[in-house]
């Protein structure tokens, strides 16, 4: 799906690690398998930097790719440790496959303590956010404190990958050399389908300060013109907002950028300013046009706040990216119809329709987990949102024509202005009544309501 919409950015929790490692005078290398097609590099790496220990980033959707390094890595001698969000959810997982331990929170401080464990031959049980297997049975750490200040990371270790490439890619697909920033960890909000382990619900900010720094050096060394801000949700803290934006416009750094917001912070007297200081594109968490169904997200934002968000949005000519979700529990049909005709509505120039992926470590997940589907785990290669994983009440198949019809819908809203409003009207009625009396029946398991004349 990445490479589909060319959304590709260094791993800046890796790079992150890498740098705080070498300020440690441990001798560090990093391995990008974002643009390899097997793991060839990796044996390659072990071969020429013979690691005492060899550790991975996970996620759930990329399990296999994971144990395969480990695996590779275990197989050449290192001591192997996974980290990242998928390991730290279910750690027996890997604990039972390639790897020695688990990070399971904030890695920078426990892969110091572990690199000087290892490099001095001794037991890694007990360290402070770490899980090992011993006779069997799990073994965690202590919790370990979250660093208390973000300014007191290095900047990523960029040139210990080839960003270059990056930076080509996306100047040859859109004209810009982008790049990703983080300038905050955690997320405070509870949405029930979100898992979060690394970090929990805390929220801590990088000074404007230290973030400015990182911009600035990003278009100095490497000329990027384009930043998106990755941080769960950008802008939680109005002041910190205002601040960065007044340096962003003070200083000039040139730089258009684009964030994830949630609808209820995106306040219209601040859009104008973002505008100002380089915003064009945000990517919007709407998930569903049915009140009753955020309700049951846990989602924490109203109907109201989504159309005065897209209002706002559009009267400033800023892209919105909506992230729309469907097949979450208890969803109806009524509802899958409410979500399309918000989408109708404000026709947002970005969308993706996903059908609801139950991610381990979640209350979403723990409700359905005695229904999942695809081996019992949702570790499908194809399960990026087009795959259902779990025993719902409709059928794949009407979670798939739903977004279909989401297609026909935006493909008419680019077309709108070029065909009198009459045929674009008669196009939507036609499929709308496709649904509703021939398609939907059918997969449904019910005969096809006859033709009205």
């Amino acid at each position: 799906m990445e490479r589909r919409f060319v959304e590709l950015y260094p791993s800046l929790g890796i790079l992150t690690l890498a740098a705080y490692l070498r300020a440690r005078r441990i001798e560090v290398a990093v391995v990008d398998l974002t643009f390899a097609r097997d793991t060839r590099p990796v044996s390659a790496a072990i071969r020429k930097f013979a690691p005492d220990i060899v550790g991975v980033h996970t996620k759930t959707l990329t399990i296999e790719r994971a144990l395969a390094v480990g695996r590779l890595a275990h197989a050449a001698g290192a001591y192997t440790v996974a980290g990242g969000p998928d390991a730290a959810t279910r750690p027996e997982t890997y604990l039972a496959s390639a790897f020695d331990a688990v990070a399971l929170a904030e890695g920078e401080e426990t892969l110091t303590e572990l690199a000087r464990c290892v490099g001095a031959g001794a037991d890694a049980r007990g360290i402070a956010g770490l899980a090992v297997r011993r006779a069997g049975r799990v073994v965690r750490g202590p919790p370990r404190p979250f660093l208390p200040s973000l300014d007191d990371l290095p900047l990523p270790a960029w040139d210990m990958i080839d960003l270059e490439r990056y930076l080509s890619v996306w100047q040859k697909g859109t004209g810009d050399r982008r790049m990703a920033v983080l300038t905050s960890r955690g997320c405070p909000f509870d949405c029930a389908w979100c898992s979060k382990p690394t970090f929990g619900r805390s929220f801590r900010q990088q000074s404007v300060g230290r973030v400015v720094e990182e911009l600035r050096a990003l278009r100095d060394r490497y000329h990027v013109d384009y930043v998106r801000f990755c941080d769960d949700v950008f802008g939680i803290q109005r002041s910190w907002l205002e601040d960065l934006l007044d340096r962003m416009l003070g200083e000039e750094l040139g730089l258009r950028f684009e964030c994830l917001a949630r609808v209820d912070l995106l306040k219209p007297d601040l859009l104008a300013r973002m505008r100002r200081a380089g915003l064009e594109r945000v990517y919007v968490g709407v998930e569903s046009g049915s009140q009753r169904m955020l309700d049951t997200m846990n989602r924490g934002t109203k109907l109201s706040q989504v159309e005065r968000a897209a209002e706002a949005l559009r009267a400033e000519g800023i892209r919105q990216f909506w992230f729309l979700m469907l097949g979450y529990p208890g969803e109806t049909m009524d509802d899958i119809e409410a979500t399309l005709k918000l989408f109708r509505k404000f026709s947002p120039e970005e969308y993706s329709v996903s059908i609801a992926v139950p991610v381990p470590g979640t209350r979403f997940y723990e409700a359905v987990k005695d229904r999942l589907t695809r081996s019992r785990r949702p570790l499908a290669k194809n399960g990026g949102g087009r795959t259902l994983l779990y025993e719902a009440v409709y059928p794949e198949s009407l979670y798939r024509w739903s977004q279909a019809r989401f297609e026909l819908a935006a493909s008419l809203s680019k077309v709108r202005g070029k065909l009198p409003p009459p045929v674009l009207d008669g196009i939507s009625g036609a499929a709308d009544a496709l649904h509703h009396r021939v398609v939907t029946p059918i997969l449904l398991g019910r005969k096809a309501d006859p033709p009205v004349t």
